[in-house]
């Protein structure tokens, strides 16, 4: 009779274990699962702000290549106005 019971016992044992075992398993990949979605948003989210982000790098590019040769283009008129102003102002005198 002893053995019969501890055999039942043991039968039972084991049987908790796996049921334990089986719900720890499924929890894990649910974990896991959700991780996976949550890793899967940040790098859509990191990846549309790369893209604005070299959006607006071209187009402050595009911008400033007009801006720094208008300040070019501005800057060697004044320096020949300049020499304008020299040159009549040494002839006057």
């Amino acid at each position: 009779m002893a053995s019969v019971q501890l055999r039942t016992l043991i039968e039972n044992v084991i049987s908790d274990t796996s049921r334990d075992m089986k719900e720890q398993a499924d929890a894990v990949d649910a974990a896991l699962q959700t991780r996976v979605v949550e890793v899967e948003n940040a790098k859509s989210a990191l990846e549309d702000n790369l893209r604005k982000v070299r959006v607006s790098v071209a187009y402050s590019s595009s911008i400033s290549l007009p801006v720094d040769f208008c300040r070019h283009v501005v800057g060697n008129i004044i320096r020949e106005m300049l020499l304008s102003v020299i040159s009549l102002s040494t002839f006057c005198w």
